[in-house]
């Protein structure tokens, strides 16, 4: 028997040893060298078929009789026999599986391809740093093509040597790199190859050194070990008032995202924020909480809108209205609410509507009643430019 819960399966490599016969009781046709196992990758057609779909119910350290009723056609590594007529005797192939080595395609279109060489650990995905926390790695980048290294954490400019320190979500290295390192366990190594467009390219811009070293358009591979990383803090174990800060913190890092106009990182960390303050509103407080209890809606409230305005700068205007209502339901006359709601009924040309909203939010805040009215001013004239534009169109439909 194996070891372990993953069978190999595409893209996964496996390490085995192979013993094939013509029969049970007939001549070895072929066979690995003890200290020359085959290693292959599932899906490449390294083996026949029907073997790698056998050796694919195999978990690693076990050793199975496979048994085939015609003989196996010949493959990239493994020839067929020489001289077997198609059918009375029953090949065996005894094969040992040594290991199992994880590749992942992870967002499957190869650009992005992570194999664990060296295991660690805990188990996949309970003890990986999936959530956004801090992380210590060592890392050798090279280029894909030469081989050059670009960036050794074993040693910097002046030969020192020190692990990189750095908390995931906050756009500090390669989107790439980030996916990978967050599928990891604590001491695994792993060898991770990636397209230039999830590597350095436009990631420079930011004013990172490593990608400085890094030309246009180059494929890169990172050979990266997980160190250890810091879990984060679980809310349910936090009171309210800890509830609160954590929360501030935590946006404060979304709302730093969202002005340096990384949008989409920092709507992963409203999200996730969202959704943690809401199932600790959903548990029950004591009195003494329920005054700070307050604060965390407050907090909910305020992330929602910021996801709003992510969609808003996204494009995505039918998510930003999903995220005002959202608000709104909780309470019609929030301002802020109103305001992003109108901004994206502009966007969707909902014109009266978008002035219902501009309307309501100078009556129930005296201090944003100017903006209501600059607003209201600017969806006449929208209004008339949209109508005059159609106008034309119509005309030239009809002078065909």
């Amino acid at each position: 028997d194996g070891t372990g819960w993953e069978n190999p399966r595409p893209p996964y490599k496996a390490v085995v040893h192979v013993r094939a016969q013509e029969s049970e009781s007939g001549a070895t046709f072929f066979q690995t060298k003890e200290e020359e196992p085959l290693t292959f990758q599932f899906g490449e057609n390294a083996v026949p078929e029907m073997l790698e779909e056998a050796i694919g119910l195999m978990f690693k350290g076990e050793v199975a009789k496979i048994y085939s009723r015609k003989p196996l056609e010949s493959s990239r590594l493994i020839g067929a026999a020489a001289g077997q007529s198609g059918g009375t005797q029953i090949q065996l192939y005894e094969v040992s599986l040594l290991d199992v080595i994880q590749v992942r395609d992870v967002i499957g279109t190869k650009e992005i391809m992570k194999m664990r060489v060296k295991d660690g650990k805990g188990e996949f995905p309970i003890d990986c740093p999936i959530m956004d926390c801090h992380v210590k790695i060592h890392c050798i980048g090279r280029l894909k093509e030469s081989g050059e290294v670009f960036w050794d954490t074993r040693k910097d400019d002046k030969g020192n040597k020190g692990p990189f320190c750095f908390e995931t979500g906050l756009n500090v290295v390669p989107e790439g790199l980030e996916m990978c390192i967050k599928l990891m366990v604590p001491e695994e190594t792993s060898i991770i190859q990636c397209a230039s467009k999830y590597a350095y390219d436009g990631f420079k811009d930011d004013g990172d050194p490593i990608g400085k070293e890094v030309p246009p358009n180059c494929d890169v591979e990172w050979e990266v070990t997980l160190l250890e990383f810091e879990k984060p803090k679980n809310m349910a174990n936090l009171t309210t008032s800890e509830v609160v800060a954590e929360g501030e913190s935590r946006k404060g890092k979304a709302n730093a995202l969202f002005k340096a106009a990384k949008y989409k990182m920092a709507r992963t960390k409203y999200e996730q924020l969202v959704k943690e303050l809401k199932s600790v509103i959903e548990t029950e407080v004591t009195e003494e909480e329920a005054a700070e209890g307050d604060a965390v809606v407050r907090l909910v409230v305020s992330c929602t809108l910021n996801l709003a305005a992510c969609a808003q700068k996204l494009g995505e205007h039918t998510v930003a209205l999903k995220h005002c209502d959202e608000v709104l339901q909780l309470n019609p006359d929030n301002a802020k609410a109103l305001y992003r709601r109108g901004q994206t009924y502009i966007h969707l040309s909902e014109w009266d509507l978008a002035r219902k909203d501009y309307q309501k939010m100078g009556n129930v805040n005296g201090e944003m009643k100017l903006e209501a009215e600059t607003n209201l001013t600017r969806i006449d004239r929208l209004e008339k430019e949209a109508l005059k534009q159609q106008k034309m169109q119509f005309q030239g439909f009809f002078n065909r």
